[in-house]
């Protein structure tokens, strides 16, 4: 590809200087949020357990489930973005906070959905998991049944699919015929349902997934937006200066506002379905982050708020 000798735009103006953001207070303590939520639902689950509430103990292991996946996220971008001293993230790094930001974002419109009816919803979800895992199952089955080396492993699944079937309810009809079962919805089609959080997670989609979800997808949309950041190093130096100290900077910023917005949604709103009484910690949080980001602060005002006061 041609090196581009002279930028395609106009001389800019003189801009103002970026105003930079120390994350370390949002990071620290929302770590120590995370960790408190985890272990609080962790007590809960024992509770459940000892009492012998096999529903709840259900509903309680697939949200920490969810929890710890969504930490684990967190962590990771962290670990690439924020935690060592290098500016290693400079070398666009950047750029895999938006398929990551998806999928913790994936998990909160579904918690949030699932919240305005918990424990049918919570059944319609893992009913969903089943689903998938046997279609899964019958894919394998059908290419590698004859093969002995798969022998074994069949034969784990299947005894999986029987210990699932019994406390999801699924019924002798539904095992033979899976079309039954109704696959859970993804974001889009989630804030299409007449639900109680439908503004919200119309507003989600609107304003934060929808350009998410191109970017990660590496959508025509997704992949013009982020082309610049990639094809830096065949403009100008005077173009490239722009991209890689400005447009770059402002893009990390946005999107790792976004990973800080999710994950701390996302503990707000386990920690209010369970009463884990953490509330005081998680508007500490909010109001760090509203006072930098516009976003946050939309966020907060659509939901949490009220949520929280």
């Amino acid at each position: 590809m041609a090196t581009i000798k002279r930028s395609p735009f106009p001389p800019r103006r003189k801009l103002k200087p970026l105003v930079q953001f120390d994350v370390s207070l949002v990071q620290k303590r929302l770590d120590g949020l995370l960790i408190n939520v985890d272990r609080d639902l962790q007590r809960k689950i024992r509770a459940a357990g000892a009492a012998h509430n096999g529903e709840l103990v259900r509903q309680l292991t697939l949200m920490v489930t969810m929890a710890r996946i969504s930490a684990n996220a967190y962590a990771g971008l962290c670990y690439l973005q924020v935690d060592q001293g290098l500016r290693h993230w400079r070398k666009n790094f950047a750029l895999l906070l938006a398929p990551v930001n998806r999928q913790l974002m994936d998990i909160l419109f579904s918690i949030i959905y699932m919240r305005d009816d918990f424990a049918v919803r919570t059944l319609l979800y893992e009913r969903a998991a089943f689903r998938a895992f046997k279609e899964e199952y019958q894919l394998y089955e059908s290419a590698f049944r004859g093969l002995p080396e798969w022998k074994a492993f069949f034969i784990d699944q299947k005894m999986l699919l029987r210990l699932m079937a019994k406390p999801l309810r699924i019924t002798l009809a539904e095992k033979r015929n899976l079309e039954l079962i109704p696959r859970w919805k993804q974001p889009f089609k989630l804030s299409r349902q007449n639900t109680k959080s439908q503004p919200f997670l119309k507003w989600m989609v609107k304003w934060l997934y929808n350009d998410t979800s191109a970017e990660a997808h590496i959508s025509g949309a997704g992949l013009f937006f982020v082309s610049p950041f990639l094809l830096a190093d065949l403009t100008d130096e005077q173009t490239r200066y722009a991209i890689e100290s400005r447009a770059l900077l402002q893009y990390h910023a946005r999107h790792l506002s976004r990973t800080f917005m999710t994950v701390l949604a996302i503990a707000t709103e386990l920690d209010a379905q369970f009463k884990l009484n953490n509330h005081t910690d998680a508007a500490y949080i909010w109001r760090i982050l509203i006072d930098h980001s516009p976003e946050a602060k939309e966020m907060y005002k659509e939901r949490y708020i009220s949520m929280l006061t």
